[in-house]
Protein backbone atom coordinates (compact mmCIF):
# COMPACT_ATOMS: atom_id res chain seq x y z
CA UNK A 1 0.00 0.00 0.00
CA UNK A 2 1.08 3.46 -0.93
CA UNK A 3 1.23 5.67 1.64
CA UNK A 4 -0.08 9.60 0.68
CA UNK A 5 2.75 11.22 -0.30
CA UNK A 6 4.26 8.85 -2.12
CA UNK A 7 0.79 8.23 -4.24
CA UNK A 8 0.68 12.43 -4.23
CA UNK A 9 5.13 12.11 -6.12
CA UNK A 10 4.07 9.06 -8.36
CA UNK A 11 0.68 9.67 -9.35
CA UNK A 12 -0.69 13.25 -8.56
CA UNK A 13 2.85 15.73 -9.64
CA UNK A 14 3.27 14.04 -12.68
CA UNK A 15 -0.53 14.78 -13.82
CA UNK A 16 -1.18 18.53 -12.77
CA UNK A 17 0.59 21.63 -13.07
CA UNK A 18 1.04 23.50 -9.77
CA UNK A 19 1.88 27.31 -9.86
CA UNK A 20 2.10 29.91 -7.05
CA UNK A 21 0.12 32.89 -6.86
CA UNK A 22 2.82 35.02 -7.30
CA UNK A 23 4.34 32.95 -10.20
CA UNK A 24 0.87 33.45 -11.55
CA UNK A 25 0.99 37.41 -11.49
CA UNK A 26 4.22 36.75 -13.09
CA UNK A 27 2.86 35.02 -15.53
CA UNK A 28 0.08 37.41 -16.47
CA UNK A 29 2.29 40.35 -16.24
CA UNK A 30 4.34 38.37 -19.46
CA UNK A 31 1.42 36.99 -20.66
CA UNK A 32 -1.93 38.38 -21.94
CA UNK A 33 -3.53 34.82 -22.38
CA UNK A 34 -3.22 33.88 -18.80
CA UNK A 35 -6.95 33.54 -16.97
CA UNK A 36 -7.50 32.57 -13.38
CA UNK A 37 -10.55 30.22 -13.08
CA UNK A 38 -12.49 30.34 -10.02
CA UNK A 39 -14.68 27.32 -9.39
CA UNK A 40 -16.98 28.27 -7.08
CA UNK A 41 -20.20 28.11 -6.71
CA UNK A 42 -22.06 31.38 -7.27
CA UNK A 43 -22.88 31.52 -3.48
CA UNK A 44 -19.18 31.25 -2.63
CA UNK A 45 -18.07 34.14 -4.90
CA UNK A 46 -20.71 35.99 -3.83
CA UNK A 47 -19.11 35.77 -0.08
CA UNK A 48 -16.03 35.86 -0.56
CA UNK A 49 -15.36 37.57 -4.05
CA UNK A 50 -12.01 37.96 -6.40
CA UNK A 51 -11.13 39.88 -8.70
CA UNK A 52 -9.82 39.46 -12.16
CA UNK A 53 -10.91 35.85 -12.56
CA UNK A 54 -13.02 34.03 -14.59
CA UNK A 55 -16.17 32.63 -12.54
CA UNK A 56 -17.48 29.01 -13.54
CA UNK A 57 -18.88 26.98 -11.43
CA UNK A 58 -17.14 23.43 -11.15
CA UNK A 59 -20.41 21.56 -11.48
CA UNK A 60 -20.66 23.83 -15.18
CA UNK A 61 -17.04 23.55 -16.19
CA UNK A 62 -17.73 20.63 -18.57
CA UNK A 63 -20.63 22.09 -20.49
CA UNK A 64 -18.79 25.51 -20.38
CA UNK A 65 -15.51 23.80 -22.09
CA UNK A 66 -16.37 24.14 -25.38
CA UNK A 67 -16.85 28.31 -24.88
CA UNK A 68 -12.95 28.28 -23.83
CA UNK A 69 -10.72 29.09 -26.24
CA UNK A 70 -7.92 26.53 -26.52
CA UNK A 71 -5.20 29.28 -26.98
CA UNK A 72 -5.33 30.75 -23.40
CA UNK A 73 -3.29 29.28 -20.16
CA UNK A 74 -6.06 28.54 -17.47
CA UNK A 75 -5.31 28.47 -13.52
CA UNK A 76 -7.74 27.01 -11.31
CA UNK A 77 -7.81 29.41 -8.52
CA UNK A 78 -6.82 27.32 -4.92
CA UNK A 79 -9.69 28.16 -2.38
CA UNK A 80 -10.62 24.63 -2.97
CA UNK A 81 -7.95 22.17 -3.48
CA UNK A 82 -9.43 19.42 -5.02
CA UNK A 83 -11.85 21.15 -7.00
CA UNK A 84 -8.86 23.23 -8.37
CA UNK A 85 -7.30 20.03 -8.68
CA UNK A 86 -10.20 18.66 -10.60
CA UNK A 87 -10.50 21.45 -12.60
CA UNK A 88 -7.12 21.73 -14.04
CA UNK A 89 -7.60 17.79 -14.80
CA UNK A 90 -10.51 17.67 -16.70
CA UNK A 91 -9.01 21.34 -18.34
CA UNK A 92 -5.74 19.22 -19.39
CA UNK A 93 -7.56 16.40 -20.80
CA UNK A 94 -9.58 18.11 -23.05
CA UNK A 95 -6.32 19.58 -24.37
CA UNK A 96 -6.02 23.25 -22.57
CA UNK A 97 -2.96 24.27 -20.89
CA UNK A 98 -3.96 24.43 -17.35
CA UNK A 99 -2.33 24.74 -14.17
CA UNK A 100 -3.70 24.67 -10.38
CA UNK A 101 -2.47 27.60 -8.43
CA UNK A 102 -1.31 26.79 -4.61
CA UNK A 103 -0.77 29.53 -2.46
Amino acid sequence: KLDKATFNKLLKEPVLNTVTSRKVKAMQLEDPKVRVVDLRSPEETQAEPLENVMHIPFTDLRQRMELLDKSLVYVTHFISGRRAELGAYLLSDFGFDAYVMKK
